[in-house]
């Protein structure tokens, strides 16, 4: 009788095992590799995208960027190019519902906002400083700081921020600002930006990577990108120099594992995504470029894994 019901709680544990299984399978997409997996135990995993709401003009955001950020299963997610559109409120349920905490920016009229998340039952936050506001007579970068604790009471500093789309020399100064606030944390610090930084290879001397990398570099910062690029066409036709990578994760004191940009969301929405994974074309009728429309991500999702280092 007891070996019976030795059998009998085997079989119901295994049975439990298996169902948390079939919900993880059915809740999140498989890594892609070992490697991924491996990554995923190790350490945590940000990642960031460029949402597109185009100061408003999207009007709405699409239920399938809830579900493909759920599916990507990050610890820390950054939003850019963010707006308070009519639905907002369902798309912050669905991710609070989900086990996400947030924070956003309250920039001023028609401006872009900075959304960040994080797993509530990773992290519990601290402080929101949203005191750098973008307005219309400035030239304020979107920025969004956050504090979190984890379990383990190690605290980080988060930040999220867009460059806005200016002359070069004030995205520089953009940049400069954001050094300026956050330069000030003592936290292991992780940001993902949108630099709008311009192709790899740009001759413009006043904004591009290399000025980007002085100004992180002197304030001990570290600027990691995956190869490619993250906006327009997936491939380039004219080398490495004409790569459009402008999404970046950004630490210090953090040691951070890249994974490649990823277009694959396209599949979410192929009466949008009608050239798949290239953002932008040129039609064959007229001879004219065009864009993914507003509301729909334009760029490929940023993402890494992270750890302190100090």
């Amino acid at each position: 009788a007891i070996f019976t019901k030795q059998i009998i709680i085997l079989q119901w544990i295994v049975e439990l095992v298996l169902k948390r299984e079939d919900w993880q399978a059915s809740a999140w997409k498989p890594e892609k590799n070992i490697m991924q997996r491996r990554n995923r135990i190790m350490k945590n995993k940000i990642i960031g995208w460029n949402i597109n709401q185009r100061s408003g003009m999207g009007g709405r955001i699409p239920d399938w960027v809830a579900e493909e950020l759920l599916e990507q299963r990050a610890d820390i997610i950054v939003l850019t190019e963010l707006y308070k559109v009519g639905d907002i409120k369902k798309f912050w349920n669905k991710m609070k519902d989900s086990g996400y905490g947030y924070a956003i920016t309250d920039n001023g009229p028609g401006m872009n906002e900075v959304g960040i998340l994080w797993r509530m039952e990773l992290y519990t936050l601290i402080a929101v400083d949203d005191s750098i506001v973008s307005e219309t007579t400035n030239n304020a970068p979107n920025l969004l700081i956050v504090d979190l604790e984890d379990r383990h009471h190690n605290r980080i500093t988060v930040a999220g921020f867009r460059i806005r789309i200016v002359e070069h020399r004030e995205r520089a100064k953009e940049l400069q600002a954001v050094m300026d606030k956050v330069g000030q944390y003592q936290n292991p610090v992780i940001m993902v930006v949108d630099g709008n930084n311009l192709r790899r290879g740009t001759e413009e001397t006043a904004w591009n990577l290399k000025v980007m990398d002085e100004m992180l570099g002197a304030s001990g910062f570290q600027r990691n990108t995956p190869e490619g690029s993250s906006i327009f066409g997936e491939h380039s036709d004219n080398g490495k120099a004409y790569e459009f990578a402008e999404d970046h994760i950004i630490g210090r004191n953090m040691k951070i594992t890249m994974e490649p940009y990823d277009r694959d969301f396209v599949g979410r929405a192929p009466l949008i995504y009608l050239h798949g994974k290239d953002f932008q074309w040129i039609n064959s009728e007229n001879g004219e470029t065009e864009n993914i429309l507003p509301g729909f991500p334009d760029h490929a999702i940023v993402k890494g894994y992270y750890e302190i280092t100090g």
